[in-house]
């Protein structure tokens, strides 16, 4: 009997749901100011952000415009389309993308000595800026595990050059490697404990599907 009482009183209770038709002025008013205060709003919140600088690392081969172009659109780091800033390193930044992109070349065992030096000079030069957009803001560590090799130089650069900036390790490649050099790659990349590490994370060699644009 109590149960039946309690559903009477849910079947007889006023929520206050109005009915409303899709031709109701009041309505399609208040939506569209809403629509116009998010459009201002989403305005204000681009004009404030900072386009990110990413600094590309790895050695010759490893896949880092591929990489690049595969995330950010197939023409962004063509080649003889950036802008060379040291030796070692060139900017790209093209028009219509959100990023900017230092990428590093002719990194290898022999001239890692030159590279460090020469990159040191450039962060600096960066660092003493007062403006923070200027500075760098993440850098892509590229692993190419076609090979599957972290020499002993590649651990100073990360632990020494790019101290105290955000790194992100890529693993370009794993589709040409066993997935026990991929973990042991992973591993050694964790037991070095590198602080201002954000992650480590797994690509493949080849992505033919471009049609992103940031």
């Amino acid at each position: 009997k109590q149960q039946q009482v309690l559903q009477e009183e849910d079947e007889n209770e006023d929520f206050g749901f109005v009915e409303i038709s899709d031709n109701d002025d009041i309505v399609q008013h208040e939506v569209k100011n809403v629509v116009i205060e998010l459009t201002e709003a989403f305005n204000t919140l681009s004009a404030n952000l900072t386009t990110p600088n990413i600094l590309l690392v790895g050695k010759t081969g490893a896949g880092k415009s591929s990489l690049v172009n595969a995330v950010f659109g197939a023409q962004f780091a063509k080649v003889g389309t950036g802008e060379p800033v040291t030796k070692h390193l060139e900017k790209f930044a093209p028009d219509g993308k959100c990023v900017v992109v230092y990428d590093t070349k002719g990194l290898e065992h022999g001239n890692h000595k030159e590279f460090i030096t020469d990159t040191t000079k450039f962060l600096k030069k960066l660092r003493s800026s007062p403006n923070l957009k200027d500075h760098l803001h993440v850098v892509w560590y590229v692993i190419d595990m076609a090979h599957s090799r972290f020499q002993p130089f590649e651990k100073e650069i990360c632990t020494s050059l790019l101290q105290n900036i955000p790194l992100c390790f890529v693993l370009n490649k794993i589709d040409t490697a066993e997935q026990s050099q991929i973990n042991a790659i992973k591993n050694y990349i964790i037991s070095l404990k590198i602080p201002n590490c954000v992650g480590i994370f797994e690509v493949i060699s080849d992505r033919k599907n471009y049609s992103f644009s940031c």
